[in-house]
């Protein structure tokens, strides 16, 4: 008798005194067994991953088991992955820019079912982004895109202003009522050196609104 068939013939006899062995040894080196595992699970990922998919292939009531288990352990879950994720963000981030590009069709999926789900979430916190000092000016640099124009603005925006092309690439934030007194176009070269004159001279004045 080889000794791989041995320890079988010894491991089914002697079932149940391993078992308690085992456990008892278990939950006295708590810690220890821990550190074991976790540092196995990282060497061995990818085929630990591999036996997942196949025992879940296998055995489809282990999924019903993880699924009962996941809803019943909901809090605690969430608790844990933000945890993982705060002590290994450039990870978690890495992993789930790798598990994007090969599930595009899945991450399309999620993010509907998550817009679907947060919608007048979205809209609020859209809507306030928008009105925001940050928003407005990212509005207007797309808005220069679209129309083949540069944003290099010379001063800050605020509350009221319109952001005023001087030229296809410089921009100056005046007052709205300023900016529509005078009709121009910057693609047509239209009355440009009139507004122009009273963009810089609100310019040299601060560029504030007073």
């Amino acid at each position: 008798m080889d000794k791989k068939e041995y320890n079988r013939l010894y491991y089914l006899i002697n079932k149940e005194k391993i078992g308690e062995t085992s456990k008892l040894y278990y939950w006295e080196n708590l810690e220890r067994v821990k550190a074991r595992k976790k540092q196995y699970a990282i060497k061995h990922r990818e085929q630990k991953n591999k036996w997942e998919r196949e025992r879940y292939r296998l055995n489809p009531e282990c999924k019903a088991q993880k699924k009962e288990y996941c809803l019943i352990n909901k809090e605690k879950i969430s608790i844990r992955n933000k945890n993982y994720y705060l002590e290994n963000i450039e990870k978690a981030k890495e992993n789930a820019r790798r598990w994007e590009k090969l599930n595009p069709e899945k991450k399309r999926k999620i993010r509907r079912k998550s817009y679907q789900k947060n919608l007048e979430r979205i809209k609020v916190t859209t809507k306030k982004y928008q009105q925001s000092s940050k928003g407005k000016e990212v509005s207007m640099r797309h808005a220069a895109k679209r129309r083949q124009l540069g944003f290099i603005p010379l001063n800050g925006n605020f509350a009221g202003s319109n952001g005023h092309h001087i030229d296809r690439e410089r921009v100056i934030y005046i007052p709205k009522e300023l900016h529509q007194s005078i009709y121009h176009s910057v693609t047509q070269n239209r009355n440009m050196e009139k507004i122009n004159e009273v963009a810089f001279e609100f310019l040299n004045r601060g560029g504030e609104n007073e």
